[in-house]
């Protein structure tokens, strides 16, 4: 039978031959078995499924029957059935002959009982909505969406269709709210914003995961109001029913399309969008319906406050840090987002007692601890709050924290972590960023209207890195319009903590054109978690042209796009397990136990000084060296010294915070002044080794000793990186062929 919706019946038709010479007399059984990861939740396998509508009878000789069996599976999972038979002969006496069967088993049938489904796989919000890709997944909740959809829904839940959604309600009822049917229930939070600001819009993609045709609609108060006659619409409006036509009258929230038919692996993009055109605190429930599958009450929530007001949006009374293990030497900073959806800049304070009260109960350790409880956010911005969540005992932790908008509002947060013994939990609880379980796409699949550039990768993930390491990425930047762009990133400034290098920073690009970009991250001072979003400007550069040359009022295009999203999490040294780190400490103490015992050790060492320098010391390393390069190691460290300082300060800025630029011949990438600031940068670095060479040779530092400085190995580290990232802008520019046998 193959896949079978739930709750519904499938038949097919079975023929029994008799290809004997006489009448057969026939009995039929069926046995049932089920597997799959639901059968837990199965009550037993005496409920039979399938239905035949004969079961006994007679064939004539040399004949055929057809029997119909259908089934209608109860549960996702999978079905064996098995029908079994029992033959007999009519005797001459009038009673039946049963005839003995080697293998009584007539035929078997396999059943796979699914449920309609359908996914989230991308998310995007209007460039005029201020909210990143990252963002708008977390205030529309769609993981916990996405986990919902794949659950099992309830019998109540695949009552009823899309269509017979609203019989829900009796023809005399009064309500005018759709009954809920689901406990399921889930926030679109669409964020804040002065009045008259533009609209928030994001743009959903849904997707048919399963292997059946899904029906699916999104459902507002409205769908369920029948159209009572005056006589029976004998009830007064709630006040909620009333707030919710105030609501929808003036069309504050709308979706398009609002229903519609996926096949598998089809999709469909939905619009959703929240207009500012009055102050308040805006909030509609919304049923999301999959027909014979999952049904979901889904509360549109939005904000729109004064021109003048101050206002910090809180999404959620509640922040949930990631899981920390305990025993850790240090810990690392988390990031704890206030956002300014107000037209005025606004001062918070977080009153850190009840921070204190738990300290004083855990021993006098900092377990919540906030690096930066003031400050000021600017309209449209965000202020990230540093906090280190350090557990002592493997249990969940949580603190009220009251957070002061001065001069507005006192808003309770309520800090939540956990604390785990990574000896008990081991590869279950990875120490890392988290990327790998986060369900945000790392690459664009919406296409949104006007949108100029796309990137190749949207979310990139450093993973786990050890402070003061650098590392890199590589991505595309893509011109669809049919106009000529120009793009420029806006990279957050070097911090104590971290430096963010997007190369080149800025350009033009023609009609489907498109421009390799190099992404470096470092990181400093102390372990963190970093998520960092960094826009990119991008304006059509065609239009800007023709509204220069018109000389009147007139708009541009101009798109800022999501732009990039970084994930990493360094820390101070490589992470190694509890059992690897356990037979390290007690080696290590066995052996420092034993010498400090062992006094021909302790005599050994103290004879150490007055021994003899050993003959293998008085040999040089390398073979034919001069006698210049014979320095004990106290001269060469001077000599690495005196190079260091002779070095002028822009010589050394050059070689340690070198950020090799792509020599790329194709496209031939110049600054405004038109040097091409690649072959620029290059003579530099060239002056500047050249010159180290110089220093080296006065002053008599061998090979090996040079290129332990360290503004020596960066260069070598930056000539390299140019090498590979040459050969790699040839390849794709197609000039050269790396799978080409060499010649």
């Amino acid at each position: 039978f193959g896949n079978v919706v739930v709750g519904t019946g499938s038949s097919q038709t079975i023929t029994l031959s008799n290809s004997s010479k006489c009448n057969l007399i026939y009995q039929l059984s069926i046995e049932q078995s089920i597997s799959g990861p639901y059968d837990h939740n199965y009550p037993s396998n005496d409920d039979i499924i399938l239905k035949l509508d004969k079961t006994e009878g007679m064939i004539p000789a040399r004949s055929m029957l057809n029997l119909i069996a259908t089934v209608k599976p109860k549960q996702r999972i999978e079905y064996k059935l098995y029908i079994r038979y029992k033959l007999s002969t009519p005797a001459a006496d009038g009673s039946n002959h049963s005839i003995e069967c080697s293998d009584p088993i007539l035929c078997q049938m396999t059943v796979t009982g699914i449920y309609p489904t359908v996914k989230i796989v991308d998310a995007r919000s209007s460039s005029l909505s201020n909210i990143s890709k990252v963002g708008l997944w977390k205030l529309f909740n769609l993981d916990s969406f996405n986990m919902t959809m794949s659950s099992d829904p309830s019998p109540a839940e695949t009552m009823y269709s899309v269509v017979t959604r609203h019989s829900a309600l009796t023809f005399c009822s009064i309500r005018r709210r759709p009954p809920v049917n689901t406990k399921a229930v889930i926030d679109f939070n669409f964020g804040s914003a002065p009045v008259n600001s533009p609209p928030c819009t994001a743009y959903l993609m849904l997707k048919n995961t399963g292997p059946v045709t899904t029906d699916w609609a999104f459902l507002f108060p409205t769908d369920f109001q029948l159209d009572l006659e005056f006589w029976a619409d004998s009830g007064d409006y709630t006040r909620d029913e009333l707030y919710d036509m105030h609501v929808m009258d003036n069309q504050l929230f709308n979706i398009t399309p609002n229903k519609g038919s996926l096949l598998p692996d089809q999709t469909q993009i939905v619009t959703f969008s929240y207009r500012h055109i009055m102050p308040n605190t805006d909030r509609l429930p919304v049923i999301f319906k999959v027909s014979k599958g999952r049904e979901v009450l889904i509360n549109f929530v939005g904000v729109t406050v004064e021109a003048t007001a101050k206002y910090v949006h809180f999404p959620s009374n509640m922040h949930q840090f990631m899981a920390m293990p305990i025993g850790s030497i240090t810990y690392p900073k988390q990031i704890y987002e206030l956002y300014n959806g107000g037209g005025q800049t606004v001062n918070y304070e977080l009153d850190l007692s009840p921070c204190d009260t738990l300290k004083m109960d855990n021993y006098h350790c900092n377990i919540f601890q906030c690096l930066n409880p003031t400050g000021h956010i600017a309209p449209g911005q965000r202020a990230q709050i540093e906090w280190v969540f350090s557990p002592i005992e493997a249990k969940s932790y949580s603190v009220d924290v009251p957070v002061h908008i001065l001069g507005v509002e006192t808003h309770l947060v309520t800090f939540c972590g956990v604390g785990y013994d990574q000896r008990f939990m081991g590869d279950s609880m990875p120490f890392t960023d988290q990327s790998d379980v986060t369900n945000v796409p790392p690459t664009q699949l919406i296409t949104i209207p006007d949108q100029l550039a796309y990137l190749s990768q949207e979310r990139i993930s450093f993973g786990n890195l050890p402070l003061y390491s650098h590392e890199r990425r590589m991505l595309f930047l893509i011109n669809k319009s049919k106009h000529v762009i120009s793009y420029n990133w806006k990279v957050p400034a070097k911090t104590s903590h971290q430096n963010i290098i997007v190369q080149p920073s800025e350009g033009r690009l023609k009609q489907g054109d498109w421009v390799l970009l190099k992404v470096d991250f470092s990181s400093y001072t102390v372990p963190s978690f970093f998520e960092i979003d960094i826009p990119c400007e991008v304006i059509d550069e065609t239009e800007m042209v023709d509204y220069n040359k018109k000389s009147i009022d007139g708009n541009y295009k101009e798109y800022l796009m999501d732009g990039l999203a970084i994930t990493a999490k360094d820390s101070s040294s490589a992470m190694c397990t509890f059992e690897e780190k356990d037979i390290l400490a007690n080696a290590i103490s066995d052996m420092v136990k034993n010498l400090i015992r062992d006094h021909d050790f302790i005599d050994v060492i103290s004879n150490l000084y007055t021994e003899p320098v050993p003959y293998f010391k008085q040999l040089d390393r390398f073979q034919g060296c001069s006698d210049t390069n014979s320095y004990s190691g106290t001269d060469q460290r001077e000599n690495i010294d005196r190079v260091q300082s002779s070095m002028t300060s822009n010589q050394i800025n050059l070689i340690s915070q070198a950020d090799p630029t792509t020599v790329i011949p194709s496209t031939e990438e110049k600054d405004i002044n038109g040097i091409d600031r690649s072959i620029s940068t290059n003579n530099q670095i060239q002056e500047s080794v050249d010159y180290i060479d110089e220093v080296a040779d006065n002053e008599g530092l061998s090979h090996e000793n040079l290129i332990r400085i360290p503004e020596v190995s960066n260069i070598i580290e930056s000539v390299l990186e140019n090498t590979i990232l040459n050969i790699l802008t040839e390849a794709s520019t197609e000039e050269i062929s790396l799978t080409n046998r060499p010649r």
